[in-house]
C-alpha cells in the first residue's frame, strides 16, 4: 500500500512538474516573440509571419487535434477563450486545470493529510473554477475596454469615409491606428475580406467575436448602408455621439450609485468581520453552542438570507444605459 502511495506521489510530481514548464515554455515565447513598438497583437504578429498565418492564428484555426477534439466536446470553453481574447488553446488550458489540479491534490492529501476523495473534490473545484474566473473577468475588461475604444473607431472610420475611402480603406486605418482590443478585431475582419469573405460576412463574425450591443449598432448600419446606400458617413458620425451620450450618462449614474455600492460592499463584508472579532476575543461564544441541533440549520438560513441580500444589494446599484 505504501509502495503504491509513493507511486502515486511521483506521478503526480512528475506530470505537474513538466505541466510547469510547459507553461513557463509558452510564456517565454510569447515574451519573447512580441514586439514592444506594435500598435495592437494583429500588428506584433505581422512582424514575423506573413498574413494568411497571422489571420489563421487569430482566427484560431491552426490548433492541433487535441484543441479540436476538445472544441467539439467543450465549445463553451472555445467561446469563451474567443471572447476574452486568450490566445491560448484549448488544450493549453486544459493542461493549466491539470497542474492546478496536481499542485492542490498534493498538499492536500500529503501535509494537510485529507482523504484521497476529499482531496481530489477540491483539487478539481479549484482547478475548475480560477482559470474559467480569469477568463470570466478577463472578458469582461476586454469588452468594457471594446465599448470605450468604439467612438473613437468610428469617428476613424467617418474621417475616413469623408475623404473618399471605400469601408474596407477605413477599417483598415482603424487596424493600423487602434490598439487592443478593436485594433486586432477590424484588421481580422479586414483581412477575412482580403481573403475571400464578403463584408456582410466578415462583420458579422466580428460580431460573433466580439458580443457587444453597441458593435451589433455599427454593424447593422454598414450593412444596411452597403445593401441600400445612403451617407454612412453621417450615420455613423450620429451613433458615435449616442454611444458617448450614453457612457456619459452611464458615468454620472456611477458617480451617484457610489454611496450604494460602499455601503453593499460594507454590509456584505460585516457579518463575516463581526464573526471572526467574535471568535479571537471570546472563543466559546461560538464552540459553547456548535452542539445545538439548531445551530447548523440557523447558520444555514443566515447565509442563504445574507446571499438574496447581497442579491437585492447588486441589482439595486447595477443600472443599466
Amino acid at each position: 500500500m505504501l509502495f503504491a502511495s509513493n507511486i502515486l506521489l511521483y506521478g503526480a510530481v512528475f506530470i505537474g512538474m513538466l505541466l510547469l514548464i510547459e507553461g513557463a515554455y509558452y510564456l517565454l515565447r510569447d515574451w519573447r516573440l512580441a514586439p514592444a513598438n506594435a500598435v495592437n497583437r494583429r500588428l506584433r504578429l505581422l512582424t514575423g509571419s506573413d498574413r494568411r498565418t497571422v489571420l489563421r492564428r487569430l482566427r484560431r484555426d491552426d490548433q492541433n487535434p487535441a484543441s479540436r477534439i476538445l472544441k467539439l466536446v467543450v465549445p463553451a470553453a472555445e467561446r469563451l477563450l474567443i471572447e476574452s481574447g486568450s490566445t491560448s488553446t484549448l488544450s493549453r488550458l486544459a493542461s493549466v486545470v491539470a497542474a492546478i489540479a496536481v499542485w492542490t491534490f498534493l498538499p492536500l492529501h500529503y501535509l494537510l493529510l485529507l482523504p484521497p476523495a476529499q482531496s481530489l473534490l477540491v483539487a478539481v473545484a479549484l482547478a475548475l473554477t480560477l482559470p474559467l474566473a480569469s477568463l470570466t473577468i478577463k472578458r469582461r475588461k476586454r469588452l468594457r475596454r471594446f465599448g470605450e475604444q468604439l467612438p473613437d473607431a468610428i469617428d476613424v472610420l467617418v474621417r475616413s469615409l469623408r475623404a473618399g475611402h471605400p469601408v474596407s480603406g477605413a477599417m483598415g486605418l482603424v487596424a493600423e491606428e487602434m490598439p487592443d482590443p478593436i485594433g486586432t478585431e477590424f484588421g481580422l475582419c479586414v483581412d477575412e475580406m482580403t481573403y475571400g469573405l464578403s463584408l456582410e460576412q466578415a462583420l458579422s463574425n466580428m460580431a460573433e467575436r466580439v458580443p457587444h450591443s453597441d458593435l451589433k449598432f455599427l454593424v447593422i448600419a454598414i450593412q444596411i448602408q452597403h445593401s441600400s446606400g445612403g451617407d454612412l458617413a453621417e450615420i455613423l458620425g450620429n451613433l458615435a455621439t449616442i454611444i458617448r451620450d450614453r457612457f456619459r450618462m452611464y458615468a454620472k449614474i456611477r458617480a451617484v450609485a457610489a454611496e450604494g455600492r460602499l455601503a453593499a460592499k460594507v454590509i456584505g463584508v460585516l457579518p463575516f468581520l463581526v464573526a471572526g472579532a467574535l471568535n479571537l476575543v471570546a472563543p466559546s461564544f461560538f464552540s459553547a453552542v456548535a452542539s445545538d441541533p439548531l445551530f447548523a440549520p440557523l447558520i444555514g438560513v443566515a447565509c442563504l438570507l445574507w446571499f438574496f441580500g447581497i442579491v437585492i444589494f447588486v441589482k439595486m446599484v447595477r443600472i443599466r444605459v
